[in-house]
């Protein structure tokens, strides 16, 4: 529970969410296999899978309501 709300703590205004994906991508960068950030700042992760027949993708926003 100490890192939602360290993560619920952090300022994340829509289009100012730096500090939010920097704290994201620390987290979980151990799990992944790759991680980039795209030109528009969206942090994207990818997990190799035991099978290739099945694929899962999990979206969430960083930015608060401000």
């Amino acid at each position: 529970m100490l890192e939602l709300k360290e993560l619920a703590q952090l300022p994340g205004v829509s289009g100012n969410e730096d500090k939010v994906r920097d704290y994201i991508k620390e987290k979980i960068s151990p799990h992944v296999d790759d991680i980039t950030v795209d030109a528009l700042g969206n942090l994207i992760a990818f997990k190799k899978g035991r099978s290739s027949s099945v694929n899962l993708m999990l979206a969430a926003h960083m930015d608060e309501v401000g």
